[in-house]
């Protein structure tokens, strides 16, 4: 059974994981977000060096797309974007999710990931290798808020990530979640923990022994 964790008033409780416990994401590379953030607030630089997990920016409907792309294409992004077509089942298939990528202009400022609840026996794809485990909200296309990333300032969490700004087993971020529920600033409701996978052959990640499916 997949487990969800639900933050009330200092206090986590576990109970049964209700959704989907997998699915692809589209999310900006950490070093745009980092452009991005730098150029309105200079005064304050990221607290992780490097970040590959769930709390990035997703892609959204209303960005430029690609030129030239096909009718069938269009047609595809308005079912997507009424949801017409549900884009969490879509997002299950990884040649969907890199058919949605490849439509918008700024794609190379865009990874793919893959992500499950850490606790389900849903199987990695092919050619995937876990970057650690991210405390995030359920499983979702458009709501990808990790609080390792939000608290990562505040809480001095360096020492405890690894080289993708994630931790290196459940337990660890299980832990990091008990502490985040006593904080002032701590954001209540559901959370899950979520292992992350990516490519070998993405930029700047990197890959555990004996961690490649």
């Amino acid at each position: 059974m997949a487990s969800i964790f639900e933050i009330s008033k200092g206090a986590v409780r576990a109970k049964e994981y209700p959704g989907c416990t997998s699915q692809f994401f589209i999310l900006q590379k950490y070093e745009k977000y980092i452009q991005t953030r730098l150029a309105v607030d200079p005064d304050k630089p990221p607290a992780l060096e490097n970040y590959r997990g769930a709390g990035r920016r997703g892609i959204n409907f209303y960005m430029p797309l690609k030129r030239g792309i096909s009718a069938k294409d269009k047609k595809l992004l308005r079912e997507l974007d009424d949801f017409t077509q549900d884009i969490d089942e879509f997002l299950l298939i990884e040649e969907n999710a890199v058919r949605l990528k490849g439509m918008f202009a700024d794609s190379a400022d865009y990874d793919i990931i893959w992500a499950r609840v850490a606790d389900s026996d849903d199987e990695a794809p092919a050619g995937y290798c876990s970057l650690g485990f991210d405390v995030c909200y359920p499983l979702c296309f458009d709501e990808t808020f990790s609080a390792v990333l939000t608290a990562a300032n505040r809480m001095k969490l360096g020492d405890r990530l690894n080289g993708n700004g994630l931790f290196d087993s459940p337990f660890a971020a299980q832990q990091f979640l008990v502490d985040y529920a006593k904080q002032d600033f701590c954001d209540e409701g559901e959370f899950c923990i979520s292992e992350i996978f990516g490519k070998p052959d993405e930029e700047k990640i990197i890959v555990f022994p004996g961690k490649q499916q």
